[in-house]
């Protein structure tokens, strides 16, 4: 009598036994899309940090291979110059002097506003840019297209054309999903808030902080506006970082330094002292002139441009260190589903993700490190000017007039992640 009372007790054991089960899936399910979102979020701005800094590194390698340039054609203006003064028996010998040092000035100046307002901007522009593409690139958005997939047309069965009809599918915006057409415009899609990016000496300076969200509803219904962070489903990018390189001229005294800078001084000064006596020559019409052509040559070649660096020289701080080992990149991620992540509805916060990168000098010795300032062998320029050394009629820019240009290339890596 006993035993038959306690037949069948077993069945609620293996419901409550199911029901537990059931309850440890559905939070295994949801709690597993939570790491899936975590991680998606965790990588998207990892790659973004590296993209933007990456894209730093090739500004400044720009820059560095643009100071080079400039700094030869300093050494070549200033051998022309000094050819005119002490070969050149014409009346025309300062004159010629003169011209060439305004076309080195007008050359110094134009060069300036460009890297300035170009190289100096669109380099953290365009890290921005590529910030904000590769963390949404890696962000895991696996959004389908909006339609169903097209009828391969009977004329194109009956042509065999079958590879026209993939071209013509994949081609049609219709057959992409809103975040493909979000990332396949940069400056409407992912990039507006950083806008074009036009080189051009009025190019405007991007803001420091930009900010990109694709959200959807569901599925497969786009949002009108896909920046607009008010829907359900989103996935958000913020970078942050500096708007521009700082720029500075530096002048013929500053880059040669005192020594070179006297040598071409000498000589020149020297040239035309043995000129008084000649009356062919602009300096020999008397004492006035003579003044007048020493005081030029004295005044005027330490003030010429001869480079640019990141770094003013007149404050003993290294303002190229500051502006890149110093000088971070970050980017915050962001995302978020309502409600529904799996099994159950549950009301979950807001997913976050921090990365920052810099670009920053591997190697810091003047003379051998990492930089973005012309690596012109300066005493080159010594051979240049030596009167009887020179072809004022062919001098062209040399690659052994250049230190490793390797030295332009700056390291990467990150420094945060969160």
């Amino acid at each position: 009598m006993f035993l038959k009372n306690i037949k069948g007790q077993i069945f609620p054991f293996m419901l409550a036994v199911i029901a537990i089960f059931l309850i440890i899936a559905m939070m295994v399910v949801n709690l597993g899309k939570v790491a899936v979102f975590r991680t998606d979020a965790s990588n998207a701005a990892d790659a973004g940090s590296l993209a933007g800094v990456s894209s730093l590194s090739q500004g400044l390698l720009g820059i560095g291979l643009r100071n080079d340039k400039f700094a030869a054609q300093t050494a070549i203006n200033t051998a022309y110059m000094t050819y005119y003064i002490v070969n050149y028996d014409g009346p025309f010998d300062l004159i010629n002097f003169v011209y060439t040092y305004i076309s080195q000035v007008y050359q110094g100046i134009y060069e300036f506003k460009r890297l300035r307002n170009q190289e100096g901007v669109t380099s953290w522009a365009a890290a921005k840019r590529a910030a904000l593409q590769f963390a949404f690139q890696n962000s895991g958005v696996d959004q389908p297209p909006d339609v169903n997939y097209r009828e391969y047309k009977v004329e194109l069965k009956q042509s065999g054309d079958y590879a026209q009809y993939r071209k013509d599918l994949l081609t049609n915006t219709s057959m992409q999903s809103g975040f493909s057409r979000f990332m396949n415009d940069p400056v409407g899609g992912f990039g507006a808030p950083v806008g074009a990016i036009e080189p051009s000496l009025e190019m405007s300076v991007p803001p420091y902080e930009v900010e990109s969200t694709w959200n959807w509803v569901g599925r497969k219904l786009d949002q009108t506006n896909p920046n607009y962070s008010g829907n359900a489903n989103y996935f958000k990018v913020n970078v942050r970082g500096n708007q521009y390189y700082s720029i500075w001229m530096l002048r013929f005294d500053t880059y040669f330094g005192s020594d070179l800078t006297n040598y071409v001084i000498n000589l020149a000064v020297n040239a035309l002292k043995r000129k008084y006596a000649n009356p062919l020559s602009m300096c020999g019409y008397g004492p006035w002139w003579k003044g007048v052509c020493i005081e030029t040559v004295n005044e005027l070649i330490p003030l010429m441009p001869a480079s640019f660096s990141l770094d003013d020289k007149s404050t003993g701080d290294d303002e190229e260190k500051k502006q890149t080992n110093e000088n971070y990149i970050t980017v915050k991620t962001q995302r978020y589903r309502e409600n529904d992540l799996g099994m159950w509805k549950f009301d979950y916060s807001d997913i976050i993700s921090r990365s920052q990168a810099r670009t920053y000098k591997e190697n810091e010795s003047l003379d051998t490190g990492n930089t973005a300032d012309s690596i012109f062998i300066k005493e080159k320029l010594r051979e240049l000017v030596t009167g009887d050394s020179i072809n004022a009629t062919n001098l062209t820019m040399k690659e052994d007039w250049f230190d490793d240009q390797d030295r332009h290339l700056f390291e990467t890596e990150m420094t945060d992640v969160r």
